[in-house]
């Protein structure tokens, strides 16, 4: 039962009265009770975690992993913490029939050089649950060079749990939420160096492991598909085998009627999605170049027939090469036309961003991000932003559709928490 906070009044010459209260809000010292909880249990996967310590010793995998693999309390599991776990592993350290998952709570030593996309190696896990009881892989603080033994770890996959804010954005009562992976270069937002290079978490507070980065809280944005649209951008220039579908022939990749009426795709999501973007965008142009051509619309042209339009604009398509799937025959313009659409979303490790955005600058006489924050007042302004953010626009109208479907969410926010503030969830309940 929760008992209210103490009101008081206080006198002149009075000692003031102490509360229960936590005016920071951190460390966990004033949680939610407890309600509605559905336990589960899970226990370290240590070979997972013996992969990513071999990260950090190799120098050649160091470079692209997150900090901290090598240190043990790195990847101790306490209270607070959310367990996730490798999507469609096994549990293969116990007899069969046990329920126990196998989960990390932490990213230290995993390399990113793994994983084509920031998607893909957040995609890699699910969510298991909140932990409610310690796995430490360090030695008891008491008991010397003694080691707890691998029994695993109490998880509440749902019901109300306090947990640290461990993310960069506060939370506010009501607030859906989600979880993230630390930016690297994989993402649109990240930078060639993680964490600006320093083995220090800035927001580990209370007591927090302050060399340990785990995946982050954030408040779901139904508006926001950056790392999705930079997913489906890099994975459209990969083969199939690789994850992606650039030598997958169009006609098996297009919706078929079974499909559209509840069949499972055979192809992972973002495949589907590489492929939606891919021939949609050219699918988009193709129909406004049409028009554009037939009305005569193009400075120096003169209108044509909708057939004569139609065969000319089909005759653009072959040129580009947007249906060709023999990896011996080179089509750049396929992909130097998607990144001048897709442009902010484009990861600083792909290859066409640098192309595309001094394309752009040179166009314009500005940054991108400069265009993003100017009010535009005439057409050539207006179309600069249009440039920027014709992706923006089109996700907008797609992710409202969406959202009013359906989405998956781990939790929804009881309080106002700032980053490394404690955070009341209501956990697992939401499946919109």
């Amino acid at each position: 039962m929760s008992y209210p906070q103490k009101w008081h009044t206080y006198l002149p010459g009075k000692k003031k009265e102490m509360t229960d209260r936590n005016p920071m809000l951190q460390g966990l010292r004033n949680p939610v009770p407890g309600i509605g909880l559905v336990p589960g249990k899970s226990m370290l996967h240590t070979d997972l975690i013996r992969k990513w310590q071999r990260n950090a010793e190799d120098p050649r995998r160091a470079v692209n992993s997150f900090f901290g693999g090598g240190d043990l309390i790195n990847h101790s599991a306490l209270p607070g913490d959310s367990s996730f776990g490798v999507r469609s592993a096994c549990n293969d350290y116990i007899m069969d029939g046990e329920p126990n998952e196998i989960g990390v709570v932490s990213v230290a030593g995993q390399c990113w050089q793994d994983y084509a996309s920031h998607r893909e190696m957040q995609d890699d896990f699910y969510w298991q649950g909140i932990v409610t009881t310690e796995s430490r892989l360090t030695p008891q603080q008491l008991g010397g060079n003694t080691y707890d033994p691998n029994h695993g770890y109490a998880t509440a996959r749902a019901g109300t749990v306090s947990v640290i804010n461990n993310g960069k954005f506060t939370f506010y009562p009501g607030n859906l939420i989600c979880y993230q992976w630390p930016m690297t270069y994989l993402h649109p937002n990240g930078t060639k160096e993680f964490n600006g290079g320093s083995t220090i978490n800035q927001l580990a507070r209370a007591g927090t492991v302050p060399t340990q980065f785990k995946p982050e809280l954030v408040p779901f944005d139904p508006t926001d598909f950056t790392v999705q649209l930079s997913a489906a951008f890099t994975h459209s220039k990969l083969t199939k085998e690789e994850g992606g579908i650039s030598n997958m022939p169009f006609e098996i990749l297009l919706p078929s009627s079974s499909a559209r009426n509840g069949a499972i795709s055979r192809w992972q999501c973002i495949q589907d999605e590489a492929a939606a973007y891919k021939f949609g965008l050219w699918g988009i142009f193709a129909g406004m170049l049409e028009t554009v051509l037939a009305r005569g619309l193009i400075p120096g042209s003169v209108a044509m027939s909708s057939e004569d339009a139609y065969a000319a604009v089909r005759g653009v398509i072959e040129n580009v090469g947007l249906f060709n799937v023999d990896p011996t025959i080179n089509t750049p313009y396929v992909h130097e036309a998607l990144a001048n659409v897709f442009l902010r979303n484009l990861a600083p490790g792909t290859e066409e961003r640098t192309p595309a955005l001094t394309d752009f600058r040179a166009n314009t006489g500005k940054e991108i991000w400069d265009i993003a924050t100017e009010y535009p007042r005439t057409n050539e302004a207006r179309y600069a932003r249009l440039r920027v953010h014709a992706m923006e626009i089109l996700i907008h109208g797609i992710a409202g559709s969406w959202y009013s479907k359906t989405s998956t969410i781990i939790g929804k926010a009881m309080n106002s928490a700032a980053p490394a503030d404690t955070l009341d969830g209501l956990w697992g309940h939401f499946a919109l």
